[in-house]
């Protein structure tokens, strides 16, 4: 156990699901976990009252053992099992199944609260009751259990954590032994072979659903696609292998349709679960004719809403793809029609000749609008597409049951709505799922047997007010530039750089802010700067919010009036026979400091032939650079003795969406 435990304060009120006790018996590697509910609270030094905070549960627990075993449960402290059938066994729920009926039917009346006392008869609020206390566990079993959380009263944040303990070897039988056990005598193998998934179980079903039917929503997708003269050769051969790789991440019961469009359309697969003849349908395209978006937007939306497997309640998703611009309909009319009857729309431009407006236009949202400069991105392109509208039921942890609770000894905050950037608090009066579910694979082998573990799994809440947590950003490092690789279309809305130069006290600019240009980008200010190789120098650049941007470099500053940021944002490095490091990033939004989940540092470094080039990308929305920010950090450069002295030989760029 921890020897120093968390102090509480008067916000704060910890549910534990834990104390798991793990064992094996030498007949066959089996899983025993006995899992608690307890409801704690603590005040040290104060005499204050506070608002009410408060967590209720109810649980459902099942274990997959195997069928005819509903006697062997029994035996291992579940007389009440019952068996669901398939070798599914109830080990326990709150409320119980004798109070389930009169249960759901409160749950479903308007006028039902779950922080009320009439609930407190029903659900767990202190109460020890054991999740899973079982023995003998073969591999190929595996359990679940589905925890109502019901947060009363004012917004919370819910963090979920957890511990493992115990991970024990038990001594060495034949088995283990033949099996090339190699801890004998020391930590045993079970929490590296037992496989856990933790999510989001938004239909509260004791199932991880993760394209989309946990929303209890069948999707129904149309995958509408430019066919004209222009699409010929390497851009309808990565159509066909980006359209189809989409439709093969489809599941039942979610429908997909291919819709063509040249100078005149085609429904050429009408929805269907047959995912294979959609992808026939789609490799079977040949390119040639005029470019009618708006024909092709029309023939999708009447397939999604009046096809004759067209659902009224799925969800209605249409993907339209062009290389060029439209010279047959209005395709924004047509869009906008979609649009009003529910459909969502993703538009995809392909290669540097597309109308980009056109593609925004059409789309539900600038969000919503995906670029493909080239035919090898649009691989890239379909599968984040695929990501927003497969989602499902989200992940919080997976892995294995060692990796998985290294992340809960950390605590992992829960997220109130997932719909948002970043995680958000809960808001009062809300139930959230959260569904745990392990399984020991079947192909384990003997090096298990005899083996135990034991574990706590805890869920806190604390009052938002007063509580505010620092926001998060996530950060990724890569290869080449970051306009070409991270901002849609290539492009940058304004950018610093800082350069090395000639390195003398006047002449070629160090230090300069610009917007893009062609064929050379638009300088709004520039100076001079002298460079120490070696020496750490700092630098930052500030967005005022209103259309201002000033560059500072070790104090030598530029200013000007920039383009409103939409975006993400992120550092460039660049050196030739020479080093450059930018070091210990940190980032502003709206005066308010935000955490960096990744990296804080990006360097270029080159001795030979060419010029390294590597980046640094910051996953800002447009909505987190909407007001005035800040990014500032170290930078360092270092020539060799051969460094070819051209101005843009070692450099940094800051560059905004």
């Amino acid at each position: 156990m921890d020897d120093n435990p968390k102090r509480y304060n008067t916000t704060r009120r910890q549910i534990l699901a834990g104390m798991g006790a793990v064992g094996l018996a030498s007949a066959g590697a089996g899983l025993g976990t006995t899992a608690y509910f307890s409801d704690t609270e603590s005040f040290s030094g104060n005499t204050l009252e506070a608002g009410t905070l408060d967590l209720k549960l109810d649980y459902k627990s099942t274990y997959m053992g195997g069928p005819g075993r509903l006697e062997h449960v029994q035996a291992m402290g579940y007389p009440d099992a019952t068996d669901l059938g398939d070798g599914r066994y109830l080990l326990g729920q709150a409320p119980t199944p004798e109070d389930e009926i009169e249960w759901e039917n409160l749950v479903q009346s308007n006028e039902f609260d779950f922080c009320s006392p009439e609930a407190d008869e029903y659900l767990v609020n202190g109460d020890e009751i054991p999740v899973f206390s079982l023995e003998d566990i073969k591999p190929g079993d595996s359990g679940e259990v589905t925890v109502s959380l019901h947060i009363c009263d004012n917004p919370a944040w819910v963090t979920m954590n957890g511990a493992l303990y115990d991970n024990l070897e038990n001594g060495m039988n034949e088995a283990e032994m033949e099996a090339l056990d190699l801890n004998a005598g020391a930590v045993g193998e079970l929490a590296d072979e037992i496989e856990v998934c933790v999510w989001y179980d938004e239909d509260c079903d004791n199932v991880y659903e993760p394209t989309g039917t946990g929303q209890q929503q069948e999707l129904e997708v149309a995958l509408v696609s430019d066919t004209s003269g222009s699409m010929s050769g390497a851009n309808l051969t990565a159509l066909k292998s980006s359209a189809t790789s989409f439709v093969g991440n489809l599941s039942s019961p979610d429908e997909a349709a291919a819709v063509s469009f040249s100078t005149s359309t085609s429904l050429d697969q009408e929805l269907t679960t047959d995912y294979a003849a959609v992808q026939n349908a789609i490799n079977n395209y040949t390119a040639g004719g005029n470019t009618n978006v708006a024909g092709g937007i029309v023939v999708a939306e009447d397939e999604l809403l009046n096809g004759t497997n067209a659902t009224g309640g799925a969800s209605k998703v249409m993907i339209v793809l062009t290389d060029g611009f439209e010279n047959i309909g209005d395709a924004r009319d047509a869009a906008q029609d979609a649009k009003d009857a529910g459909i969502r729309v993703f538009g995809i431009g392909l290669g540097n000749s597309v109308d980009t407006a056109l593609v925004t236009d059409i789309s539900s949202s600038p969000g919503d609008a995906f670029f493909a400069p080239d035919p090898a991105d649009l691989d890239t392109v379909y599968a984040e597409i695929a990501q927003v509208v497969l989602e499902g039921e989200q992940k919080i942890a997976s892995g294995t049951m060692a990796e998985v609770f290294g992340l809960l000894a950390d605590g992992i905050d829960l997220d109130g709505d997932r719909q948002a950037e970043g995680v958000q608090c809960y808001p009062g009066a809300t139930t959230q799922c959260i569904g745990f579910e392990w399984e020991l694979p079947a192909e384990v082998g003997n090096q298990v047997q005899s083996d135990s573990i034991a574990f706590d799994l805890g869920f806190d809440a604390e009052q938002c007010r007063h509580n505010e947590r620092t926001p998060e950003i996530t950060t990724r490092t890569g290869q080449g530039f970051l306009k070409q690789e991270e901002f849609d279309a290539g492009i940058e809305s304004a950018f610093a750089r800082g350069r090395f130069g000639d390195n003398l006290a006047s002449g070629a600019w160090e230090v300069a802010l610009g917007t893009p240009g062609s064929p050379t980008p638009n300088i709004l200010d520039q100076a001079n700067y002298v460079w120490t190789p070696g020496q750490s120098v700092p630098f930052s650049y500030v967005s005022d919010g209103m259309g201002n941007a000033t560059f500072t470099l070790d104090g030598n500053s530029v200013s000007g009036a920039v383009p409103a940021a939409n975006g993400k944002l992120g550092i460039t490095t660049k050196a030739d026979e020479a080093t450059i490091a930018v070091e210990n990033l940190e980032l502003d939004l709206a005066g308010e400091a935000v955490t960096l989940d990744g990296p804080a540092m990006v360097s270029a470094t080159n001795d030979g032939a060419g010029r390294e080039v590597s980046y640094l990308v910051v996953e800002t929305a447009a909505a987190d650079v909407a007001d005035a920010f800040e990014i500032r950090g170290d930078v360092t450069v270092d020539v060799q003795g051969d460094f070819p002295g051209g101005d843009e030989d070692v450099a940094f760029d800051i560059s905004v969406e």
